[in-house]
């Protein structure tokens, strides 16, 4: 009776874990938020599910750090609701203030206090919580305290002050701080923005795997796209309060659904086109790209950059014009005779000198096309 009893309980613990993580934690429903007569935030709508990570990617002033601080109930939207496992926190004629929200929040400069220790500052919010308003127990708190000390890789450093740590450490103190009291949702504002690139690049993987080892569920505004696309399970990219894309990461770079996204997202070239039967007519030549769009006789071709490959061609119409050294690339600039200028990037050893003419190949399942500006 013992294997088929242990067979029961594992599937009754499938059954509630498929559950969790089809539950959805936060839905948002057409929420606004003006300035004045500006529309900040213009009818978002998204669903986060359980322990889903989730990017807002947008440029400055872009309405993602104000939707962020929509969800935490620290502004009121004009229109549009915003709901937490299922229970309406912002909306007509209601609205829960942040502290009953059970949100946790990561701020861009830290927000650490500077006259208490690492340990302290954890434990500052488990002194009240939505779950526990008169406090956890001394002994509970310790314990919630420690765990959540080695789960960001700060064992031994417990009774030091903020300004006895560097700014990766301080980060990390500010994500157990939020941790510690295991929020439903976990909000984290550009939270590496302060970090020198090395910093930044180590401690988003970190931060991805504390995240995902937790099975926390969180919203990430960054405005840096490579940080986006590569901690993200999704990336909302955002721009003039709208929500343009909601996708994978691999998605959004390879099947961008708008020219904003194509441009901000993978920073490819856009060269004008005319329609023929041959294809579409461009000043580097004819391409017949799978992607042929749904425009008649004009659009405009985006092609990333890594999508252009260049040979030397003494005979060729194509004149390289700039080069710059990325470390483990090049970024060339070429110049056809008509004079439109595309960027390239490329592995090719040995490198080209400015001034070299060269023929240029396409990847053309990579081109997609786009309505013409």
């Amino acid at each position: 009776m013992a294997p088929k009893l242990l067979m029961i309980n594992l599937n009754k613990f499938a059954a509630i874990r498929t559950l969790m993580v089809d539950s959805i934690i936060l839905q948002l429903d057409q929420v606004s938020k003006r300035f004045s007569a500006t529309p900040i935030v213009d009818a978002v709508s998204l669903k986060l599910r359980q322990g889903e990570l989730l990017s807002l990617l947008g440029a400055s002033g872009c309405g993602k750090t104000t939707l962020l601080r929509l969800i935490a109930g620290f502004e009121r939207p004009q229109s549009g609701t915003i709901e937490l496992s299922g229970q309406q926190v912002a909306g007509a004629n209601h609205w829960q203030p942040p502290e009953q929200r059970d949100i946790g929040m990561v701020f861009q400069d830290y927000a650490l206090f500077p006259h208490l220790t690492v340990a302290e500052n954890i434990g500052f919010g488990l002194k009240k919580s939505r779950r526990k308003r008169s406090g956890y127990p001394a002994q509970k708190a310790k314990e919630m305290v420690t765990h959540a000390i080695a789960q960001v890789g700060l064992l031994g450093l417990e009774k030091r002050y903020p300004h006895e740590l560097s700014g990766g450490q301080q980060q990390r103190v500010a994500l157990a701080r939020a941790l510690a009291p295991q929020p439903t949702l976990l909000l984290l504002d550009e939270p590496l923005s302060n970090l020198d690139v090395q910093v930044r690049s180590h401690l988003r993987q970190e931060i991805r795997n504390i995240l995902k080892s937790t099975g926390t569920t969180a919203i990430f505004v960054t405005h840096d796209q490579e940080e986006a696309l590569s901690i993200s399970d999704r990336v909302a990219v955002m721009n003039q309060g709208k929500l343009e894309q909601l996708d994978t990461p691999e998605r959004l770079y390879d099947h961008p659904a708008t020219r904003f996204v194509a441009e901000f997202v993978t920073q490819g070239n856009f060269l004008p086109a005319t329609f023929s039967e041959a294809g579409w007519k461009t000043a580097i030549g004819t391409l017949n790209v799978e992607d042929s769009g749904q425009f008649a006789h004009q659009a405009d071709l985006m092609i990333r950059q890594q999508d252009i490959k260049l040979e030397p061609d003494a005979t060729g119409s194509i004149v390289i014009v700039d080069r710059q050294f990325l470390g483990r690339d090049h970024r060339y600039c070429i110049q056809t005779s008509s004079g439109t200028r595309l960027q390239v990037l490329s592995l090719m050893k040995p490198t080209l000198e400015i001034g070299t003419r060269v023929r240029v190949k396409v990847n053309l399942s990579a081109v997609r096309v786009f309505e013409p500006r």
